[in-house]
């Protein structure tokens, strides 16, 4: 896994024009045109991405033995469809390589790469061959049960990770292993003697700093470790030794491979890492005293964006910032060095490493979002909010727009801004009219709702390009100087990560371009002084990122901060006595503060390794040609040719009076258009035959999907009668379900929701017993029904939430069986299932309420009635096919009838983070956190009519 955030299961858009592009090795699946700027083509970007996974591909497999299926492809799949970054491998069910076209930023880890894509190909296949390997054992089962028999899938998660970061760095110019992000997290934890356990390295669900992020950093230095100490052979002699026998873990094959155990392997890497930095630490010492500031935040996680802000009715200036934590979504905040006090601005943002800026008038807060955009985008947007009554609108949709600065004459009206379209950036001018701000102050919140976000004020037509890159080059964070005049900007191309200052005409072109620093140094987040003298900016021109001054009248180039761990974002204060930034501690990034006077102020030089001003000259893609690895013409996409099942999972389950063996497996083809999950499974006590079939076509709107699950007795081991009702109880459905999602408005507590509409047909086919005078009575019962089914959900969570925590959730299922549609009966059915969550005060603390209420028009057999009772953990919401429900207190099936009511009201609480790994080497578990509940439930099943006359 190559990524910045979490991910989530991803539809693709099939109303996109698919293409496929087939190399020797690989199959690159991407759009032809791109959603927003249609003009746009990937043919040229799918012929570069399958150069580089060729040359991948012969760089790597020799390390692992060649594949297990050599003649089955991998397949890469080209999405332009988020501005996250992300990349992901699959060995199910496909093996498959995921590449989000938006590229890493310098906060994510360093930029010192001249193609990003090579990293992730490289990191991405790593993953890919690195599990398909077996041996002994493990190869007999994989012949047998596919590609689920991945045994180093198995290994510690640092090991997995660590080992693809070393080979992204050694097969490429850039890679974390020569990160001086990554180098700092390292550092800050054993300067500040906070060395994270060994247990905590095993997986990625932390929810304490760095969360998942911590198996990358400890891992690729773990691994960088062992290649030094012992040899690159003995990275895949560990592997080797796992893959034959994975049940004997990890500690065993790194004994096996190294002689010495993992513990032992940690411990001593430990004592080297202590040693390296401490030396580090002592050439700090050396150059200055530590720089000393005060820190405003105890976040615990990642603060960054410093902004000051001077309002009109105040004569001080506070501080604005984000804080992103695992506690809430992303907040903007509001600091008052005076009293101390930080307030929520804006309750939500999203997407990490955007900026934002102020109005001249000091009235507006313009900042960029990370929205769903249609179905299947998630885009920057802009969105204008006013400080004074908090009001907020949309001001564009689906424009890949974000880092936003205004102009600081209020009479020029203009915003400069970076679009982002298939990993290239851009510099883009807009205005927003003064006409439309006063219209906005008028309006009421209701007023706001009521606009169709479509009309957004800013669009394509509307802007101007300042620049026309193609070449994959990344713009963050322009800014205006005070007088106007110029724009500096922190601008990656082929490696440099470097500051760019730029003077516009009349006619809103690029006049003049200087470059501030050209060198393989990172230099990232500039930052005016207020007098337009000085540029700030961060910078790991030493080692650690320290943050910087440059004069721009006699370029003179001053250091000042000395930090043992990174100083970044400088924002000099409006009177220009302040510094705040952003100080790195081994608990996250923090905000800080300090006197401007008080700061080093140490001459510094500035080499240029290139650069003559020539930067925004268009060059040509350049495709790199790998002999002997042809290429084929590009095809439509089939679903059909890859949906095929690639594996098959053991199954087994026990029933009150049965044993069941057997398997199941998923027919998926790569972009999930079609989904086809199969189980099947053999009763041994009692000979049947046990299913479940679906199929889901997400390929046309609406979406289809049909199910078939039921268990057929067998006689003499035999299959017959196999739709008789005497041998089978069965379940069948076909549904056509019109999915919907959205925010429940435009304000800044928006909430994202989603919503389905379900129409469907369903045959139920089974027996039950009536018990009369002592006789018992077998009867069989075939039910068709129309079933409709209403959900709604905009409730919240958040990563260190131990359960929705705001918002609520939804559904209304109605069935009608009759005899018209061959139903043996004609009834009528109505469930409600409903859940409300109350935020408290405390942290993630929930009040959560339940309301489940059902009716049926006439008596029922037992079977089909509602049973009430046991502690049923169900957090979905229910459907009319459910009949049991919870009832704590009561032992199952306690109660039954054609009438239910049920509720709960529930306090949830955290009690402590844990994060340890509790039992054995060869027996444990990793407990993460304990919680708790104290709960109120009361309902009743009954059989007496009360609500028929509202159902029939």
């Amino acid at each position: 896994m190559f990524c910045v955030t979490p991910a989530q299961a991803k539809l693709y858009d099939p109303s996109l024009d698919w293409q496929v592009l087939e190399s020797l090795n690989f199959s690159v699946i991407f759009p032809r045109e791109s959603p927003v700027h249609t003009s746009f083509e990937y043919q040229q970007i799918a012929i570069h991405v399958a150069e580089i996974a060729e040359e991948t591909y012969h760089q790597i497999t020799p390390y692992f033995d060649e594949p297990f299926k050599e003649n089955h492809k991998i397949a890469i799949i080209l999405e332009d469809f988020s501005d996250y970054v992300y990349g992901f491998a699959s060995a199910l069910p496909h093996r498959s390589i995921r590449i989000n076209l938006t590229a890493p930023g310098f906060k994510s880890f360093d930029t010192k790469f001249e193609n990003w894509l090579k990293i992730l190909i490289t990191h991405e296949y790593t993953h890919l061959a690195h599990f398909d390997m077996t041996r002994k054992g493990t190869t007999f089962l994989r012949f047998f049960l596919g590609q689920i028999i991945a045994p180093n899938a198995l290994q510690p998660m640092w090991a997995i990770e660590g080992l693809a970061i070393y080979n992204e760095s050694k097969w490429s110019t850039g890679g974390r292993a020569k990160d001086s992000r990554y180098d700092m997290y390292l550092r800050s934890d054993f300067l500040e003697n906070q060395p994270k356990n060994l247990e905590l390295l095993a997986g990625s669900y932390l929810t304490s700093w760095p969360g998942g992020n911590l198996p990358y950093i400890y891992g690729q230095s773990i691994i960088h470790y062992i290649v030094q100490k012992y040899g690159e052979d003995k990275l895949i002699d560990i592997s080797e030794i796992f893959s034959a026998y994975p049940f004997l873990g990890m500690n065993w094959a790194i004994k096996k491979a190294l002689g010495i155990n993992q513990d032992r392997l940690y411990e001593n890497w430990q004592d080297e890492q202590y040693e390296s930095y401490q030396h580090q630490a002592e050439e700090v010492y050396q150059f200055s005293e530590l720089t000393q500031s005060e820190q405003l935040t105890k976040h615990q996680y990642w603060v960054d964006d410093p902004l000051w802000l001077s309002r009109p009715d105040s004569n001080t200036a506070s501080l604005l910032y984000k804080v992103s934590n695992t506690e809430l979504y992303p907040t903007i905040r509001e600091y008052d060095p005076d009293s101390k006090d930080e307030n929520i601005l804006i309750n939500r943002t999203s997407g990490h490493g955007t900026s934002y800026t102020l109005s001249p008038d000091k009235k507006y807060l313009l900042y960029t979002k990370l929205s769903k955009y249609q179905q299947y985008y998630q885009y920057h947007d802009l969105f204008l909010y006013q400080l004074e009554n908090g009001k907020q609108i949309r001001v564009s949709e689906g424009m890949r727009i974000k880092d936003p600065s205004c102009h600081p004459h209020h009479s020029q009206n203009k915003v400069i801004a970076v679009l982002n379209d298939a990993g290239n950036n851009n510099l883009v001018l807009f205005s927003i009219e003064q006409k439309f701000l006063d219209n906005f102050n008028k309006k009421t919140v209701s007023q706001i709702e009521s606009n169709s976000s479509k009309t957004g004020l800013i669009s394509f037509e509307n802007i101007t390009y300042l620049t026309d890159f193609s070449d994959g080059t990344q713009i963050s964070q322009p800014v205006w100087s005070p007088s106007g005049n110029q724009i500096a900007f922190s601008l990656w191309q082929n490696g440099y990560q470097d500051i760019y200052i730029i003077e516009l005409d009349k006619n809103n072109q690029i006049q003049s371009t200087k470059t501030i620093t050209r060198d393989k140094f990172t230099d990232i987040s500039p930052n005016w002084s207020p007098d337009g003298q000085y540029l700030f900016f961060s910078s790991d021109r030493s080692g650690i990122f320290n943050l910087y001054a440059y004069n721009v009248e006699n370029e003179q180039l001053f250091r000042l901060t000395n930090v043992l761990t990174g100083a970044f974002e400088p924002a000099i204060s409006p009177d220009g006595e302040e510094l705040a930034f952003i100080q790195y501690h081994s608990s996250g990034y923090e905000l800080h503060l300090s006197r401007t006077e008080e700061l080093l102020w140490e001459s510094s030089d500035i080499h240029h390794d290139t650069g003559d001003g020539s930067l925004f000259v268009e060059k040509q893609r350049t495709v790199p040609c790998i002999k002997d690895r042809p290429l084929s013409q590009t095809t439509d996409y089939s679903p059909w040719d890859s949906i095929v099942p690639t594996y098959w999972t053991p199954y087994f389950a026990f029933t009150s009076n049965d044993l069941y063996l057997g398997f199941s497996s998923l027919a998926q083809d790569y972009l999930k258009f079609y989904n086809l999950p199969f189980k099947m499974a053999w009763g041994i006590m009692n000979p049947s035959l046990y299913y479940d079939i679906q199929f889901i076509n997400y390929a046309h709107k609406p979406v289809f999907s049909f199910s078939w699950q039921g268990e057929t007795l067998l006689e003499d081991r035999q299959i017959n009668n196999f739709f008789d009702p005497e041998f089978t109880n069965s379940r069948f459905q076909a549904k056509i379900n019109f999915p919907r999602e959205g925010y429940t408005s435009q304000q800044d507590s928006a909430r994202y929701f989603n919503e389905n509409i379900s129409l469907g047909f369903q045959n139920d086919l089974y027996s039950f017993k009536v018990e009369d005078n002592d006789n018992t009575d077998s009867f069989f019962r075939k039910i068709n029904s129309l079933v409709l089914r209403y959900s709604y959900n905009d409730t919240e969570s958040y990563q260190s939430s131990i359960s929705p925590e705001t918002g609520s959730s939804f559904s209304l299922s109605y069935q009608h069986a009759n005899k018209i549609l061959g139903s043996d009966l004609t009834f009528s059915k109505i469930l409600f299932d409903g859940r409300k969550y109350f935020p408290l005060s405390g942290q993630n603390q929930v009040m959560a309420l339940r309301l489940v209420v059902g009716a049926t028009s006439k008596s029922l057999n037992e079977k089909e009635q509602f049973h009430l009772g046991g502690n049923i953990n169900n957090t979905k919401l229910n459907s009319i096919n459910n009949s049991s429900f919870p009832l704590r207190g009561f032992s199952s099936f306690s109660f039954n009838g054609k009438n239910l009511f049920c509720s709960s009201l529930e306090y949830r609480f955290p009690i402590k983070t844990v994060e340890e790994k509790v039992g054995f080497d060869w027996a444990s578990i990793f407990l993460e956190r304990i919680s708790g509940s104290l709960f109120l439930d009361a309902g009743h099943a009954w059989k007496k009519s009360l609500i028929v006359s509202i159902i029939k």
